[in-house]
């Protein structure tokens, strides 16, 4: 049978609809940015797999995936913070790229962060692959190996990065034109309903992320354990992490602490931050953590330590933009003076949270955090997949 001009048309297109995404680890945060704008691809009928080291959590019946049996990355401590142990570490990833890069035959390979792509960079140049790097961290780069890094980048044709803090590093190593923000948002869905005013029960204090001492949320597990005998306060953990367990444990000891676990339900997630009077986020120097802009959308104040939330920053007390975090929508906090803090967390307490202050988290976050962040991000992805 002749084939048409209009049946290559459509196989082309099919071919370049083909994306591979890589992952050194799925529990991370910065997963959960990049599964937003894989489903807005996927919105477009782009065929995504999905390639990375570990358990997955949960899965999303929009994508395939590959997993590979593997610890976690933080499960001997942060070790692949040191660049060298870094790409060791990813070698059973690399192996396993360049085996389904030769057989599913993507147009664009996305990966989470540098540290996942960069060994087999210059294969993807061989293959005619275009690479797009989603960056939500930092690095520190200097002598030999930052002239290699220099080398191995000129393979990347589009870098995503989700702050001005993160845009200022990676310039470093890869060009301006090269470089998109894609600033944090929040779903519609947390936008969505009028704003639930609380009910009579305990004063209910919610924590959503990863569970480790670099998120810092081992302060409000500390005041959790000081008031562990109060029916007056509700603590909930929602997430994973390798410190988990020291919640479990205050929850067996406690009257009043409940870990729920990973809850990948968003509609769970609004209710939990839409029942609770206040949210225990994190932040780097110039963004908001995910849950903190969730929290907002559903019109639930925030309480963010002034540290950023990132490894060697805590340890240096970089402290974060304050102009994130104004009043009207939260309190910005010393995450290391427990009086203080116990201090501040029964004023909040006392006073209560207004109608109107819930009213501000809710037109702040539409102002800075809606979905239209995520359209340019999108399309730069669209041209590296038609050009």
């Amino acid at each position: 049978m002749e084939v048409t001009y209009e049946d290559k048309q459509i196989n082309l297109q099919k071919e370049k609809n083909k994306i591979l995404v890589l992952t050194s680890s799925f529990p991370v945060g910065s997963w959960i940015p990049i599964e937003k704008i894989l489903e807005e691809l996927s919105s477009d009928n782009a065929k995504i797999l999905i390639v990375g080291l570990g358990k997955i959590d949960h899965r999303n019946k929009k994508f395939s995936y590959f997993s590979i049996p593997y610890p976690s990355y933080d499960h001997w401590g942060h070790i692949t913070l040191n660049p060298i142990i870094a790409l060791l570490w990813n070698f059973p990833l690399f192996l396993v790229s360049i085996i389904i890069l030769v057989t599913f035959r993507p147009r664009v390979v996305i990966s989470n962060g540098f540290v996942s792509i960069l060994g087999i960079a210059p294969f993807l140049k061989l293959l005619k692959v275009r690479l797009a790097v989603i960056f939500n961290g930092y690095f520190y780069l200097e002598g030999v190996s930052r002239h290699i890094t220099n080398i191995l980048c000129k393979s990347v044709d589009l870098v995503i990065v989700n702050s001005r803090g993160s845009l200022k590093n990676v310039l470093q190593i890869i060009p301006h034109e090269k470089v998109i923000i894609n600033e944090h948002h929040a779903d519609d869905l947390f936008f969505e309903g009028p704003i639930k005013t609380r009910s009579n029960g305990p004063f209910t204090i919610l924590y959503v992320g990863r569970i480790d001492e670099g998120k810092l949320c081992f302060p409000l597990l500390g005041i959790a354990n000081q008031l562990k005998n109060s029916k007056e306060f509700l603590f909930l953990f929602v997430g994973g992490g390798r410190d988990v367990d020291l919640v479990k444990s205050l929850e067996r000891r406690s009257n009043n602490t409940k870990h729920l676990g990973y809850v990948s339900d968003r509609l769970k997630l609004k209710e939990l931050y839409q029942t609770s009077d206040i949210v225990w986020s994190s932040a780097d120097e110039t963004y908001l953590g995910i849950p903190a802009v969730e929290a907002l959308a559903c019109g639930t104040p925030i309480v963010i330590p002034e540290i950023a939330a990132l490894g060697d920053k805590i340890k240096k007390n970089v402290k974060i933009d304050k102009k994130m975090v104004p009043k009207k929508i939260g309190w910005l906090i010393d995450p290391f003076n427990s009086n203080e803090l116990l201090r501040l967390i029964l004023k909040i307490k006392k006073s209560g949270i207004s109608k109107k202050m819930r009213e501000n988290c809710r037109d702040y976050a539409r102002m800075r955090y809606s979905r239209k962040n995520l359209k340019r991000t999108v399309k730069g992805i669209h041209n590296l997949m038609y050009s």
